[in-house]
C-alpha cells in the first residue's frame, strides 16, 4: 500500500513537471517564432513583435476572461498616454490658478495705489492756514520780524522752508487751478526757494541780510511799506471787480509796477547802507523773475509804458480817482472772510486768494479769474 500510494504521488509531481516543462517549452517556441519571423498570432491577429507591449491587455491572459479588462486602459501605452494627459490636465489647473491670483494680486496692488492716490490729494489743510503759509512767500511782508542773529535767521528760514511746502500742498490739494497758474506758481516758489537758499545758506548773503534787516528796523520804513501794498490791495480788488479779462491783465501790471515804484521810494532814502536798494530790488525780482515778464511784457514792464499805452479810461480809474470807497470794501471783505461767510459766488476770485495781495502770487490769481 504504502509503494502504490508512493507511486500515486511520483506519478502526480511527474504530471505537474511535465506540465511546466511543457509551458516553459512553449514559451520558448513563441519566443523562438517572434525572433525567426518577427511576426505572432495571438486570438486570430496577427501583429508585430515590435508591438508587442502595445497590445490590449486580455491578449496577454490566455484565461477567456478578456472582457473583465475592458474597464481597464487597453494598452501600456494608452495607460501612459492616460496617465500624461492626467498631469496635464493637473498642469494647465495649476497655471490657470497660479495666473488667476496674479491678476487678483496685482488688482489688488493697483487698488491700494490708487487709494492711497486719493488720499494723498485730499485737501487736509485750512484757509487759515494756508494763508499763513502764502503769507509767509515775500521777503518784504514782515520787516518787522526780520531776524538779526544766526539763531533768528535759521528759524526765519525754517518757518519760511516750511511755507513753501505747505503753501505748494494747498495749491495742489485745494484749488482749482489751471496748468498756466500752476505753471506760474511752481516757478514763483522755485523762485523763493533758491531766494531762501541765498540768504539761509550763502555765509555773505546772510550776513548782507541781517544787517539790512537791523537797518530797516532802526529807520522805521514799516509803515512806509504798508502803506505802497495797502494801496496795490485796494488796485487789484477794484480791477478784480470792475474789469474785464482783456483790461485786467494789463491793469493788474501796471498796479504791480506802481507798487514797486512805492517800495524803491522808503528804500531810497536809507543812509545805512548804499547797497541795501540794490539788494531789496533784485530780492524782488528774484521772486518773480521770468513770470512778470512773461506776463506783461514787452508793453507793460514799467510805469511809464503803461501810462502810455493803457487805456486812458482805465488808467484814470486805477490811478488817477481816489480809492478810498475801495478801501471800504476791503475792510468789508476781510470781515466776511474771518467770518467764513464770503460766498464764492460773490466774487470772481476765491476767498483765499483775497487776504493774500501782499504776495504776487495772488496777483496772477486775480488776473487768471474768469
Amino acid at each position: 500500500m504504502e509503494s502504490i500510494g508512493s507511486n500515486r504521488i511520483d506519478s502526480s509531481k511527474f504530471q505537474t513537471e511535465s506540465k511546466s516543462i511543457k509551458t516553459e517549452t512553449r514559451h520558448v517556441k513563441i519566443a523562438q517564432d517572434l525572433n525567426e519571423n518577427d511576426r505572432i498570432k495571438m486570438n486570430g491577429e496577427h501583429l508585430d513583435a515590435s508591438k508587442l507591449f502595445t497590445l490590449p491587455l486580455h491578449h496577454y491572459y490566455h484565461n477567456h476572461s478578456g472582457s473583465k479588462f475592458d474597464t481597464l486602459p487597453r494598452s501600456i501605452n494608452e495607460m501612459a498616454k492616460s496617465l500624461r494627459e492626467s498631469r496635464n490636465i493637473v498642469r494647465k489647473i495649476n497655471y490657470k490658478h497660479y495666473w488667476i491670483m496674479i491678476v487678483f494680486f496685482a488688482c489688488l496692488v493697483l487698488l491700494m495705489v490708487y487709494l492711497l492716490h486719493q488720499d494723498a490729494r485730499k485737501c487736509t489743510i485750512d484757509p487759515e492756514t494756508a494763508n499763513a503759509c502764502f503769507k509767509q512767500l515775500t521777503i518784504l511782508s514782515e520787516f518787522d520780524r526780520y531776524p538779526q542773529t544766526n539763531k533768528q535767521l535759521d528759524q526765519y528760514c525754517e518757518e519760511k522752508t516750511k511755507s513753501i511746502k505747505c503753501s505748494r500742498t494747498f495749491v495742489e490739494r485745494c484749488m482749482d487751478v489751471d496748468r498756466q497758474q500752476w505753471s506760474f506758481f511752481r516757478n514763483y516758489a522755485k523762485n523763493f526757494k533758491n531766494l531762501l537758499e541765498k540768504i539761509c545758506i550763502h555765509r555773505s548773503d546772510r550776513q548782507k541780510f541781517m544787517d539790512y534787516s537791523e537797518c530797516l528796523m532802526n529807520n522805521k520804513v514799516i509803515e512806509k511799506f504798508s502803506n505802497c501794498n495797502d494801496q496795490f490791495h485796494n488796485r487789484l480788488i477794484n480791477i478784480a471787480q470792475r474789469f474785464d479779462i482783456d483790461n485786467r491783465i494789463p491793469s493788474a501790471c501796471c498796479a504791480f509796477n506802481h507798487r514797486m515804484d512805492c517800495l524803491r521810494e522808503p528804500i531810497a532814502n536809507l543812509t545805512c547802507y548804499n547797497e541795501i536798494k540794490i539788494f531789496i530790488s533784485d530780492r524782488i525780482k528774484d521772486s518773480v523773475g521770468g513770470i512778470f515778464e512773461s506776463i506783461c511784457g514787452p508793453n507793460y514792464l514799467s510805469i511809464d509804458q503803461c501810462q502810455n499805452n493803457l487805456d486812458e479810461k482805465v488808467w484814470n480809474e486805477i490811478f488817477v480817482q481816489s480809492i478810498s470807497n475801495n478801501t471800504s470794501k476791503r475792510i468789508e471783505l476781510n470781515s466776511k472772510i474771518e467770518s467764513n461767510e464770503l460766498n464764492h459766488q460773490e466774487l470772481p476770485i476765491k476767498f483765499v486768494e483775497l487776504k493774500f495781495f501782499e504776495n504776487f502770487l495772488a496777483f496772477l490769481y486775480i488776473i487768471k479769474s474768469e
